[in-house]
């Protein structure tokens, strides 16, 4: 049984090397794209990328190897499968050199040729008003919360998600949830980490999983949406962007971030609305969701609410729904008072969760990023205990079989044992000769079973 489920969340280097050769080449038409890429590349692909930008002629292989240390490990293949390079053959030896459309654009981002790319802010409008960057904070925090909430099954949730962001949670594996029958869904292995990462990076996911649907279906969409994305993320929080010129498509996305805090729009007849913080930092949500377990394992919270005791007693400061919700999934809630919970982590808590598939690093890991800034850990019996469970659950593997045993004389059960041998050795899951009893898997048992009434007249005395 595995109880281990990681959750990957690509960076978008490799959210494009997802996307089909002509969906890359059509985003490379616009300058933001370009230069958002070359920001999320390695320092030595960036410094090729800029060698080469100016450059007329392919250049070789061995001579841009040359720019770097003997021991540095220069690897052009991401950046031929990006379609940022395309390689030319020559008698000498390979050259590479910039596709067009990349080479273009991103002289324009980085020169300021051509027009701007950025979206056009508004001028102060006194019959609609403006937002404050505190109304827009927790405009953004409240309804992607929401989403979450919905995740972990709070009340009066559904009712605020449409149908198509519901589809994308159980698309991208962090829910099961039956529309038509479900009030509640369950939460996976897949979603219960996806709600330990860092707001940036759960929103990247979901809208990384929402364009890799996306490029099966409809790829001009596509590029439309996620250059839309990129350029709001250059853009200034806290001002108002004019939406007159948009298509009927990106309307309707924008209808979608509305849905998840990405977006503040009064009215659509208004033509104008304000990127949340949420959405001027998704960009970074691609960097935080790389994080390695081991470095969430050790980050600690500045707003830490969780006290954790050698006596296996779980103390939570804090009101939210949402973090009484994921407690509750590995430790058995005993009292709620006003911003506190009072829990108690126990065996029968953890193997639950285990079988959900959380494992027990998933739950250290939140744990110790949610800890109280006055504790020092999480105590190390209670590490080692929930370790410990997870461990003595693996122990175990159900697996039905059918049990052959009774038989009238050794020679029997050496007939059907050899040729259960014959058949599949993996088969037997069980087998005594001196006590003639064996174990085999339904998979055996019709062969055997056929095999033995064709032959018992043989052993009839």
């Amino acid at each position: 049984m595995k109880f281990k489920s990681d959750l990957h969340v690509r960076t978008l280097p490799e959210l494009i090397e997802c996307f089909r050769g002509d969906v890359v080449l059509e985003l490379y038409h616009t300058p933001c794209t370009c230069i958002v890429l070359l920001r999320e590349l390695t320092c030595e692909e960036q410094v090729i990328i800029v060698r080469l930008l100016f450059m007329d002629q392919p250049l070789s292989v061995a001579v841009i190897a040359s720019w770097f240390l003997p021991n540095t490990n220069i690897d052009l293949t991401r950046l031929k499968r990006l379609k940022v390079l395309e390689e030319t053959r020559s008698v000498t030896s390979p050259s590479v050199s910039i596709t067009d459309n990349f080479k273009l654009n991103l002289k324009k981002a980085i020169a300021g040729d051509g027009s701007p790319w950025i979206l056009s802010p508004l001028a102060y409008d006194p019959k609609i008003g403006s937002k404050t960057k505190q109304f827009l904070t927790a405009y953004a925090i409240d309804r992607w919360e929401t989403l979450l909430h919905f995740m972990v099954g709070s009340e009066n949730s559904r009712e605020q998600l449409s149908d198509d962001t519901v589809a994308i949670l159980k698309s991208s594996g962090l829910i099961e949830f039956d529309m038509a029958k479900d009030v509640k869904p369950s939460l996976t292995a897949s979603g219960f980490q996806f709600l330990l990462q860092e707001t940036s990076a759960q929103v990247w996911f979901f809208m990384s999983q929402y364009l890799i649907k996306l490029n099966g279906s409809d790829p001009e969409y596509l590029v439309e949406i996620l250059t839309f994305l990129l350029q709001m993320s250059q853009c200034n929080f806290g001002r108002d962007y004019s939406s007159e010129l948009y298509s009927e498509k990106l309307m309707a996305f924008i209808q979608l971030l509305r849905e998840l805090g990405l977006v503040y729009m009064r009215k659509r007849k208004d033509a104008r609305y304000y990127p949340t913080q949420i959405a001027v930092n998704i960009k970074e949500g691609s960097v935080a969701g790389a994080r390695s377990e081991e470095h969430v394992a050790h980050s600690r919270s500045s707003k830490g609410f969780i006290v954790v005791e050698s006596n296996f007693r779980v103390y939570a400061y804090t009101d939210s729904d949402l973090h009484a919700a994921l407690i509750a999934m590995f430790a058995v809630v005993s009292y709620r008072f006003p911003g506190c919970i009072c829990c108690v982590i126990t065996r029968d808590s953890v193997r639950q969760s285990l079988l959900m598939g959380i494992s027990a690093s998933k739950i250290l890991n939140y744990l110790f990023s949610h800890l109280h800034p006055k504790c020092e850990s999480v105590p190390s019996a209670v590490i080692d205990q929930i370790n410990l469970w997870e461990r003595e659950t693996g122990q175990l593997q159900l697996t039905e079989g059918v049990l052959y045993s009774n038989f009238l004389s050794q020679p029997q059960f050496d007939f059907l044992h050899e040729y259960a041998l014959e058949l599949d050795p993996s088969g037997i899951l069980y087998s005594n000769p001196d006590r003639r009893v064996m174990v085999v898997t339904e998979s055996h048992h019709d062969p055997l079973k056929k095999h033995w009434k064709k032959n018992k007249k043989l052993f009839e005395s």
